[in-house]
């Protein structure tokens, strides 16, 4: 008796494979959330913005430049590596550039 005590014990092989199939079966799992994701949020969206009609009037138009501008100018920023808060003032001045514009039309 005093024998098997001092044995060590023999692991397992399933219990050393076990952790890994686990973490195999919940990077499987994480995956298809994100994939379920991407295909809710682009695919369908892009489906239905091409299968509508678009009639956009000269606010719209407006609207769609000066959001192009600003995103333009920010992306190059970023790429500048010199992302300051007066490019978020700018981009906020193109905002409310817009809805001083929206205001006086309406």
């Amino acid at each position: 008796m005093d024998q098997e005590a001092k044995q060590p014990k023999q692991k397992n092989t399933s219990d050393n494979q076990q952790p890994s199939r686990d973490k195999q079966k919940d990077t499987l799992a994480v995956a298809a959330m994100v994939g379920e994701k991407v295909l809710y949020s682009t695919i369908y969206p892009g489906i239905g913005l091409i299968v509508t009609s678009w009639a956009l009037d000269l606010p719209s138009l407006v609207s769609v430049v000066i959001v192009e501008i600003v995103s333009l100018l920010i992306l190059y920023h970023i790429f500048k590596g010199k992302l300051t808060p007066d490019v978020a003032l700018i981009s906020l001045a193109g905002y409310v550039g817009f809805a001083i514009y929206v205001t006086h039309i309406l």
